[in-house]
């Protein structure tokens, strides 16, 4: 069967362009998301693989209930063309490290299970995430230093008032935390559909929820059983809070890891994002 990837993009189309070359396979179904705030579409084909770019484009957020949100309606817009065996959520700065033989290969001899990057975190993260109102979160981080610092102070305020009076959401819940980027079965979209509304209400202003809603929700329906906590499911390296962008210096690291796919690449150094696709194309990796 194929496999769906589905990427969320908003910047560094020259690495886009490479990726998907990377993932443009007869077994391969490609589904682009751009950023509302996107001005100037970039030129996107593909020879083999199929593509669809969706018309419905949001204005996604670091933090904010919208990245949840853009997560379902690319993984049912995927489903509701086709089911395939896995539908696998990237960013547009990712790129495979193993090759689509590889890949499918791996994926075939786990059929029907979900693929979750673990991280790690602690009940007072969970409890300020998701336990209770973020509001403010839209501007969180916006360029402009004035907007992000009054969109700050009134979430601080907000999340203050709540720990003074005591007041927490969603406690009787569990909540795990993985990496937003996973690969799904057509089974557990189905879940997440039945339950959209469900997911909506309880992810609506929370902090960083894509972190959260998909695992969570899983391990609490019919196929908790089929979750599976992948450590080599993407290499990504964190310079303080922000994801490293790889460069040609990490080339003998990325060649010989046992991660499928890496996160992240930047438009700062395409030699290493060329050299692993032609590489990747090549079968020499």
């Amino acid at each position: 069967m194929k496999h769906a990837y589905l990427i969320i993009a908003h910047n560094e189309f020259e690495v886009l362009h490479y990726l998907i070359s990377a993932l443009d396979d007869e077994r391969n179904d490609i589904f682009l998301h751009l950023d509302k705030k996107v001005k100037t579409m970039p030129r996107i084909s593909t020879k083999k693989a199929g593509l669809y770019i969706m018309d419905k484009r949001n204005d996604v957020r670091w933090g904010h209930y919208m990245q949840v949100r853009t997560t379902l309606d690319i993984l049912f817009y995927a489903y509701n063309i086709r089911k395939y065996a896995v539908y696998h959520v990237i960013s547009g700065t990712h790129l495979p490290l193993k090759s689509q033989d590889e890949i499918h290969s791996f994926f075939n001899t786990h059929l029907e299970k979900n693929f979750f990057m673990p991280m790690s975190t602690n009940d007072d993260e969970t409890d300020l995430k998701i336990r209770r109102y973020n509001f403010f979160v839209r501007n969180f981080m916006h360029r402009n230093p004035k907007i992000r610092r009054v969109d700050q102070l009134c979430w601080q305020i907000g999340i203050k008032v709540q720990k003074i009076i005591g007041y927490k959401r969603n406690r009787n819940l569990s909540f795990q935390k993985v990496s937003n980027w996973f690969s799904l079965t057509s089974s557990a979209i189905s879940w997440l559909r039945e339950n959209e509304k469900t997911i909506a209400n309880r992810y609506r202003y929370t902090l960083c929820a894509d972190e959260y809603f998909a695992i969570s929700e899983l391990d609490r329906s019919p196929l908790k059983n089929s979750i599976v906590f992948y450590p080599h499911l993407l290499k990504t390296d964190f310079v303080g809070v922000n994801p490293q962008i790889y460069t040609s210096e990490d080339y003998p690291t990325l060649k010989n890891t046992p991660y499928l796919f890496a996160r992240k690449f930047g438009g700062s150094d395409l030699n290493i994002v060329k050299r692993l696709v032609n590489e990747l194309k090549a079968n020499k990796i």
